[in-house]
């Protein structure tokens, strides 16, 4: 990279999270056909960053002289939706990311630095095995701000999120890949449920997924929107909802269910594919590239259409909000007619309360 990294770290990515050194990592594994991505994590306890280390291992295509090529050069990009700049998160938080590729009988190694100028070394003569590491070392940050960035648990679940589109197309399309999370530390923390742990992602076991397409002139007169969606009720399990527009690949989340909208038990997943939202995201992937305007358009239109199902599928929602708005009608009799009504999920009792309120006095 004829570049100065440690700057252009902070230009692409002045608010990165932890998380992205997993995305990034398994969206590269992915790019290159692994049908198996292992996640390594070792560290003694969050307050001892030095002790933190990851390994990414995959059985993908590997570190050929094209990919090469390919990686050495930053904001070269082949394919729509490749920003080019996806592995300089490394370097936000590791100081050095040690690399081992094999590949066609040869392998390849270097070290991606803040002075990484293309330098590597390449043997022959280890025969067909595939295997690409990547080991991350150095953590360069004083601290790690939640043990959710090192919780398998936790880690899958944001896999899981970001990469849902891609994840349910390997499945429709029969396409292999595991993902597994390992976690090792000397001192665990029962309080923070803080633990050895070992979590995988299998697409062959991911929810099937519904299609609804529908147009709305609002937004364009000719292109379709497709909402595919899962409403799961899990005895036993911690309400997770996903709702998402499918850009390039990947999940950004549209906050649309407010936290606690949903009943317990239950799984949601509303993800929203157009050809409109193609390439709509900034260079980072990290937040949606349209103007307030359009995106609250977007939103409002999602969220009708999620009401729609949720009346359905979760009938119990429209009953609770009824009562809600009746209990808030009783109490404050000057505010009848200015709750709201059109609520995605069960209404936020203070939320309502305020939006009447402000309604009263406008």
């Amino acid at each position: 990279m004829r570049i100065n990294l440690r700057n252009a770290v902070k230009i692409f990515f002045p608010n990165p999270s932890l998380e992205m050194v997993y995305f990034e990592a398994v969206a590269n594994a992915m790019d290159a056909n692994a049908s198996l991505i292992q996640i390594f994590i070792n560290i003694d306890s969050l307050s001892k960053t030095e002790t933190y280390t990851i390994e990414i291992v995959d059985n993908g295509d590997g570190f050929t002289d094209k990919n090469f090529e390919k990686f050495s050069k930053l904001l070269e990009i082949e394919e729509k939706g490749h920003k080019g700049v996806g592995r300089l998160v490394f370097l936000n938080y590791f100081e050095e990311v040690y690399v081992s590729s094999i590949y066609q009988d040869q392998k390849r190694v270097f070290t991606l630095s803040n002075t990484f100028d293309g330098d590597n070394i390449l043997s022959k003569g280890h025969g067909s095995l595939k295997r690409t590491s990547l080991l991350f070392k150095n953590y360069v940050k004083n601290k790690i701000n939640s043990y959710d960035y090192v919780k398998p648990e936790a880690i899958k679940k944001a896999l899981m999120e970001h990469f849902y589109p891609q994840l349910y197309q390997y499945k429709v399309n029969s396409k292999e890949l595991r993902i597994s999370i390992e976690l090792k530390t000397n001192n665990p923390n029962p309080q923070y449920n803080f633990y050895p742990d070992v979590k995988e992602i299998n697409v062959s076991q991911i929810p099937d997924l519904k299609l609804t397409s529908f147009k709305s002139e609002e937004i364009d007169l000719y292109e379709n929107l497709d909402l595919y969606y899962s409403v799961e009720q899990r005895e036993g399990a911690i309400s997770t909802t996903i709702t998402a527009l499918s850009v390039d690949g990947r999940t950004i989340p549209v906050d649309v269910i407010s936290k606690g909208g949903i009943p317990q038990g239950y799984e949601i997943i509303f993800l929203l594919y157009s050809n409109l939202f193609a390439g709509k995201v900034n260079i980072s992937r990290q937040e949606l590239d349209m103007d307030d305007a359009e995106l609250k358009v977007i939103k409002r239109i999602f969220g009708e259409k999620i009401i729609e199902i949720l009346d359905i599928k979760i009938p119990s929602i429209k009953t609770i909000n009824e009562v809600t708005t009746k209990s808030l009608e009783n109490r404050y009799p000057h505010l009848n007619g200015l709750f709201e009504n059109n609520s995605v999920g069960l209404v936020d009792r203070n939320q309502s309360l305020e939006i009447a309120q402000r309604r009263f006095f406008q």
